[in-house]
């Protein structure tokens, strides 16, 4: 088996030797990798359908905490394309320098402090520029661009984890679970904007292994590996506990072929020290100017999450909707 960044995982998820970039696939393996995993994800959501996390639906609480980057963008929409067989998708774009373009690098995140902080994945931010989407509850998407407040590849090419501010983007920041609370077996379901609509997956904790700071500035980190189903998009997206807390953010996967269809896919999730990313976040607040943040603004990409039916959307081919595949909170 081999482990890769989710963003470059897209043709191991129908052979395990073969990989290429996300918008890389060929449309055989997009579809063959949606007839893998929609079963999958849709059966790794078994075990959460009744279950609440804070007084909501644990799908819903997780979707709601998970929120979109878009890398290189300056804004975002979405558009009705009607393909040459007739058929009509939805298609996520962005504006680039002027040009309109379906060629995005995308993925997700987590806010860890209430005035716009956010976690996510190094590699989901290497490019200035980048978008940042997310809603209050019940409200619509908004986007504001972001700011890389730290990463750690700079210390570490396998320290693949940021910390982002959005300003004017302010959700309520996720509690992290406790250390000693990430027991092997325990169930996990997470969120993520894989195929570009606000999915959750189910899993399990299959090993934890936490590392000392280093003298050469490299922070405590926690290794989480969690067994279940992500895929592309993921990357940066939290897991939860099955009580709302956070265990840490996705960063690669190992895929096992579909000749280990029970242990197909093993997710490496990253968390920081929370008390080390506290004094970060401090420590930036105080060297920021105290000028008023500027606001976000609503999305034209809100339709993409919220109007248009799931069987109008354009996912290239990820997540062909199944019976069992629940729809995002209106």
């Amino acid at each position: 088996m081999r482990s890769f960044r989710l963003a470059d995982a897209c043709r191991l998820l129908v052979a395990a030797a073969a990989v290429a970039a996300l918008g890389g696939c060929l449309a055989r393996d997009r579809a063959e990798a949606a007839q893998v995993f929609g079963p999958l994800r849709a059966e790794s959501l078994k075990a959460w359908t009744d279950v609440t996390i804070s007084g909501e639906p644990a799908i819903e609480y997780a979707i709601s905490k998970s929120a979109l980057i878009l890398e290189d963008a300056d804004s975002a929409s979405a558009e009705l394309v009607v393909k040459p067989d007739g058929d009509t998708r939805a298609v996520l774009m962005v504006d680039r320098r002027g040009q309109r373009t379906t060629n995005i690098s995308f993925g997700s995140a987590v806010p860890i402090a209430s005035d716009g902080y956010y976690l996510t994945a190094a590699h989901v931010v290497e490019l200035d520029n980048s978008l940042l989407l997310a809603r209050h509850p019940g409200g619509p998407y908004l986007e504001t661009k972001l700011r890389r407040v730290w990463s750690g590849t700079h210390l570490s090419p396998e320290l693949d984890v940021a910390i982002v501010h959005a300003p004017g983007l302010e959700l309520a920041a996720v509690p992290w679970a406790p250390l000693e609370e990430l027991t092997l077996g325990a169930k996990t379901i997470a969120a993520g904007l894989g195929g570009k609509w606000p999915r959750t997956v189910g899993g399990t904790i299959s090993s934890v292994l936490s590392y000392e700071p280093t003298q050469g500035g490299r922070p405590p980190v926690t290794r989480v590996e969690i067994r279940g189903p992500y895929i592309p998009g993921d990357s940066g997206g939290p897991t939860f506990l099955a009580d709302g807390r956070l265990v840490g953010i996705a960063v690669s996967i190992t895929f096992a072929g579909r000749a280990d269809p029970d242990d197909a896919v093993t997710c490496r999730l990253l968390r920081l020290d929370p008390e080390w990313v506290d004094a970060l976040i401090a420590r930036d607040r105080a060297s920021r100017p105290t000028t008023a943040a500027p606001r976000a603004k609503p999305s034209d990409a809100h339709a993409l999450f919220e109007t248009l039916d799931e069987r109008t959307l354009d996912v290239d081919g990820w997540l062909t909707p199944t019976p069992d595949t629940p729809r995002p909170p209106s």
